[in-house]
């Protein structure tokens, strides 16, 4: 178990490395202009004697660092800071920080959500993440929510942002909502935009299915997770006045060449076979006899390498033959 001077230590290269800028995530070449401004003067330094502040202080005094580093010009040092604040809040509990300071983190995050680019973003969207789940037992965390969501939004519909941010603010979007969100309009909104995502690897006009390069299938995979989790939301009549449509989707993404994303669709099967049987009990697709087939034959086919990673999905899929 690690202990508080270990937890300020491990913060204490985080800062250092945002100071530094020495081993940061991958940007753009033309960022290379800015990264070379980088801080290269000044490090944090921390002894267990720093006088007159206690180890939380003096936490708090290094998390503070990192909000100032997240405002310098460099890119580089910019997404290291994020990075070291969302580090920061993992490791430590520090509700009433937040709550003193969350309108602020939350501008450092819209801000580099809005004009970062890449690495950038997708350090903003996890910060986003954890700054919502950290406050999520206070209605601070729906205000965070209200500010971040159409930023977000705008993120995961643009087909010029980096797939790793648009995958990344998918995620901070579907759990933001899942855990901040009460108005049921807010939800379904999301729903839809992770929706329009995850539709992309549906078929085409002419029924073949595309063939995307693997990081926009894991884009698509994410969307379609978060789309799951707000389904959980919903009532089992409302689910049910959408089962039809979303089954026969799931069981086109059943055919997709990526195997996450196939096992993520199987997984949206049985959520809405399981909410439906529970709570109506005469749910049945029209196909339901294909279905299962292909269910049956992606729970007992794992060849190679990929029998690890089905192996905790042929519960799932078996569940439901």
């Amino acid at each position: 178990m690690r202990t508080p001077q270990q937890d300020s230590h491990s913060l204490i290269n985080q800062i250092t490395l945002a100071q530094s800028a020495g081993e940061a995530l991958p940007v753009a070449d033309d960022d290379t202009a800015s990264i070379t401004s980088d801080k290269t003067d000044s490090t944090a330094q921390i002894t267990d004697g720093e006088e007159g502040l206690s180890e939380m202080e003096t936490y708090e005094q290094k998390v503070r660092e990192a909000m100032d580093l997240a405002l310098e010009k460099s890119v580089q040092t910019r997404t290291n800071a994020l990075t070291a604040l969302t580090t920061a809040f993992q490791k430590r509990v520090m509700t009433q920080f937040l709550l003193d300071n969350y309108q602020t983190i939350t501008d450092l995050v819209e801000r580099s959500l809005r004009k970062g680019r890449g690495p950038e973003q997708v350090a903003a969207a996890r910060l986003a993440t954890t700054l919502v789940v950290s406050l999520s037992p206070v209605a601070e965390a729906e205000k965070v929510f209200k500010t971040l969501n159409p930023i977000l939004t705008v993120l995961v519909t643009d087909p010029s942002a980096a797939v790793a941010a648009r995958q990344d603010g998918a995620l901070a979007m579907a759990l933001s909502a899942f855990l901040a969100c009460h108005d049921l309009a807010d939800v379904t909104a999301a729903m839809n935009t992770l929706h329009t995502l995850f539709a992309g690897s549906l078929p085409k006009g002419n029924g073949e299915l595309p063939n995307h390069p693997p990081a926009v299938s894991a884009m698509h995979t994410a969307a379609l997770n978060g789309f799951c989790l707000l389904l959980c939301l919903l009532s089992p009549t409302t689910i049910y006045t959408m089962a039809n449509k979303l089954v026969k989707e799931m069981f086109d993404l059943l055919g997709s060449s990526d195997l996450d994303l196939r096992i993520q669709a199987g997984e949206a099967v049985a959520l809405i076979y399981e909410t439906l049987e529970y709570m109506m009990r005469d749910y049945s697709w029209n196909r339901e006899a294909d279905l299962c087939s292909v269910l049956k034959e992606l729970a007992t086919d794992s060849p190679g390498s990929e029998q690890k990673r089905t192996g905790s999905n042929r519960e799932h899929l078996s569940g439901m033959l």
